[in-house]
């Protein structure tokens, strides 16, 4: 191969490798906007849901209810997942704690309520739920006699 064909495919192979680097830049800015239009989308949705709540005895409930129900079917068409962590162990990963609720010991570290529900978007987390989660009423410094361990 000469030296010109060289020059040549170095170029094109540089001229790729611009390419592919302003393709990922453009793709990360898309996935941002996309990111920041689920979330202002998914107040929305938290805000409908409150308000379902709130009118469950009065005449708008069905047709808010029906509204609900659209937003979930078309966020689920765009590959969003809700987390369902209601009666899990709580895992840090996908929720931030809001309260703590005392309960059986069998039941600590177990979500028993989700006050925003948390999301997945194409299997990667978009929002992490705030969640409410039993405790055994004791600290992690208790021993089971009551007395304080030595760590």
């Amino acid at each position: 191969m000469s030296d010109d064909e060289i020059d040549a495919v170095a170029r094109r192979l540089l001229a790729g490798l611009d390419f592919a680097q302003v393709a990922s830049a453009s793709e990360e800015a898309h996935r941002r906007e996309i990111d920041a239009l689920l979330r202002v989308t998914l107040d929305i949705v938290d805000a409908l849901e409150a308000l379902e709540q709130r009118a469950r005895e009065q005449a708008l409930h069905a047709p808010i209810a029906r509204a609900v129900a659209n937003a979930h079917r078309a966020l689920a068409g765009a590959g969003l997942e809700r987390l369902d962590l209601v009666g899990k162990p709580l895992d840090l990963a996908t929720s931030e704690v809001v309260e703590l609720r005392p309960g059986e010991a069998a039941m600590a570290d177990v979500t028993v309520a989700e006050i925003v529900s948390g999301y997945l978007y194409r299997n990667r987390l978009l929002r992490r739920a705030r969640v409410v989660v039993a405790h055994d009423g004791g600290t992690a410094d208790d021993t089971s006699d009551g007395r304080e361990s030595s760590r």
